[in-house]
């Protein structure tokens, strides 16, 4: 998806990230947190539980260590998926048609339909 995002001349990719499941989170933190590279700025939301109980040191800010720790310059912990609203409002000003957001999540998560006003750039 990142990539996608890259051949439509986008100078900046924010990705929001809500992993879903602790136990899921747990066996792919690594790869989890090396998959964000493309990325400019990953926005990292609480674990979506989908009913499972939290694990002990399994969690959004673990995640965001390790993608620092895999060199990703700039992560954020956002916090629960109703932080959205806040988010967006936050960022509004970077996402601009030179920017696309990228979400994934389980959950609906929509920071605004920036690739509709996308102007390549040159």
């Amino acid at each position: 998806m990142f990539a996608a995002a890259r051949l439509c001349n986008f100078e900046r990719i924010h990705a929001v990230f809500q992993p879903h499941r602790y136990t899921r989170t747990q066996h792919l933190i690594d790869e989890f947190a090396k998959s964000f590279h493309q990325a400019d700025v990953v926005y990292v939301l609480d674990i979506y539980a989908a009913s499972e109980r939290p694990i002990e040191g399994v969690t959004s800010t673990a995640l965001v260590e390790r993608m620092r720790y895999f060199g990703h310059r700039c992560v954020e912990y956002t916090g629960p998926s109703n932080a959205v609203p806040t988010l967006w409002f936050r960022t509004r000003i970077t996402l601009t048609s030179a920017n696309v957001s990228v979400t994934s999540s389980q959950n609906t998560v929509t920071l605004g339909d920036t690739v509709n006003n996308h102007k390549p750039r040159g």
